[in-house]
Parts: structure tokens; C-alpha cells; sequence
């Protein structure tokens, strides 16, 4: 059951980035708006799901510092999602397990097997590989600065999580709270920027279909993050959507993979193979 929610939880994630990308083809838009659109949708989503009247401190707290965060990492996600290849742009964001997999292990003194850390080292390997400079791709300096604070706010979640997952709190409760936070947040920058483009229908289609596939993996993310070790969550979470990112990047972006990027890819498979091994 839980492989099958980690599934789905990849599935979700790398539609979510497939959408994203699809962005740069739909013209100039507000992006502080369509993250707010976006943040709004998990509200709608999660606040009959949650109970209010008892919500206590760690799901408030962790709420506020989770929605401030979350914010942050989905703008620098769509900018630069939408500036550079899908494919690389995955790799270098989800470079973040390192962290949260080293907290797991470090501060939550998780047990670890060989075969766990042969997997953990093939899917950093697969990472790498994938990152190919020879490439046929344009990574501009604005992509690259996107995706430092992309690589900066991922990490932060993961850890978030983590954190939460040690607490007897509700989910639901503290992620209602987190997009309570981040609409406020989006919309409050929203206005203080110079105005953007009116939204589009289209734009608005998409936002919602990105707050619901993004709120729908980030819920399962809290559970799994808290019930798998994160030794095994985290390399074969990120690790799914570099491969199927970078495979999507080829496959309907018509991105231009090199051999050395494919062998990437089939390296990262076997890595998930060893970490998914009980």
C-alpha cells in the first residue's frame, strides 16, 4: 500500500512538472497569481478535510513555516520549470534528497542497510549523469539562479516534513493552515509588483490543475515521509521524477538527451529497483 501511495505521489509530481513546463508556451502571465490560484486550490481542497477547532501549536506553527516555504519553492519551481529543459532542471531541484535523506539519519537515527546506501549512491549517480553541459540544451544564467533557490526551498520541504512526521498532528489540519499562508503570502506579492497580463482562461486551467495534482502529492508526501525511512522516501521520490522527468523532457518536449544522459536514466531505474528491495 505504501509503494502503491509513493506511486502515485511520482505520478502526480512529474504531471505537475510536465504542466509547468507546458507554461512557456501559453505567453506572459502574472506568476505570482497563478501561484496564488494554485495555493487556493489546496485550500478548497483540504479545508473540509480538516478540524479547526482542534488544531494545536505544532500544526499552526509547522502550517505557517510549511505555506511561507511551500510558496517560495512552487514560484522558483514554475519560473524555472518554464526558463529551462524540464529534464535538467528536475535533476538539479531533486539533488535535495542528499539533505533530507542525511537528516533522516543523522537526527532521527533511522537504520540504514548496504543495500540502502549502494541504492542511495546510484540514484546520485544517475542525478549526475543526467546533468550533461554537452547537451543540446539552453541553461541561461536566469535558469540557473531559478534553480539554486529551487534546489534551496526543496530541500526545506522535505525537511519540513520530516519534522512534522515526528509530531501526533494532523495533516490535514496543518496543510490547510500552510495554504491559508501561501495564499496570502502570493497574493500579497501579487499586488505589490507592477501589474502583469490579465490571466487567461487557460492560465487559469492550468493553475488549478497544478494546485490540485501538487496538493494532492505534497499530502501523500507528509504520510510517507513519516511511515517509509528516509533513506528509501526520498532517493526513490526524487529520484522517480528526475528519470521520468527527463524521459517526458525527451518524449513530448522533443528534448535532445545524450548517451551519457540515457545511461542516467537506466542507472537511476536500477537504483530504485534496490531501494524499493526489502
Amino acid at each position: 500500500m505504501l509503494y502503491l501511495l509513493l506511486f502515485l505521489s511520482i505520478l502526480f509530481a512529474v504531471l505537475n512538472n510536465i504542466l509547468y513546463h507546458k507554461l512557456s508556451e501559453l505567453g506572459k502571465y502574472d506568476n505570482f497569481f497563478f501561484t496564488a490560484m494554485s495555493s487556493f486550490v489546496w485550500l478548497a481542497v483540504l479545508a473540509p478535510l480538516a478540524d479547526f477547532g482542534a488544531l494545536n501549536k505544532a500544526e499552526l506553527i509547522f502550517g505557517i513555516i510549511y505555506g511561507t516555504v511551500q510558496a517560495m519553492f512552487l514560484f522558483f519551481k514554475m519560473k524555472a520549470m518554464s526558463t529551462g529543459p524540464v529534464s535538467v532542471t528536475s535533476v538539479v531541484s531533486n539533488c535535495s534528497m542528499v539533505l533530507t535523506t542525511l537528516m533522516g539519519i543523522i537526527i532521527f537515527s533511522e537504520k540504514v542497510t548496504l543495500l540502502q546506501i549502494a541504492g542511495s549512491a546510484l540514484i546520485l549517480l544517475s542525478v549526475f549523469l543526467c546533468v550533461d553541459p554537452k547537451s543540446d540544451m539552453k541553461m541561461t544564467l536566469k535558469w540557473k539562479i531559478y534553480c539554486v533557490f529551487f534546489f534551496v526551498f526543496a530541500a526545506a520541504v522535505g525537511i519540513i516534513f520530516k519534522l512534522f512526521s515526528a509530531y501526533e498532528a494532523s495533516g490535514a489540519n496543518m496543510m490547510s493552515v500552510a495554504a491559508i499562508s501561501m495564499v496570502i503570502c502570493l497574493s500579497l506579492l501579487s499586488f505589490a509588483i507592477e501589474k502583469k497580463p490579465k490571466p487567461k482562461r487557460i492560465h487559469i486551467l492550468f493553475a488549478v490543475l497544478c494546485g490540485i495534482l501538487s496538493c494532492f502529492y505534497n499530502r501523500i508526501n507528509v504520510f510517507l515521509s513519516g511511515a517509509l525511512p528516509s533513506v528509501v522516501f526520498f532517493p526513490i521520490f526524487n529520484g522517480s521524477i528526475v528519470l521520468f522527468s527527463s524521459l517526458s523532457g525527451a518524449l513530448i518536449f522533443k528534448e535532445q538527451l545524450s548517451k551519457k544522459q540515457y545511461f542516467g536514466i537506466l542507472t537511476g531505474i536500477l537504483a530504485i529497483i534496490i531501494l524499493a528491495l526489502k
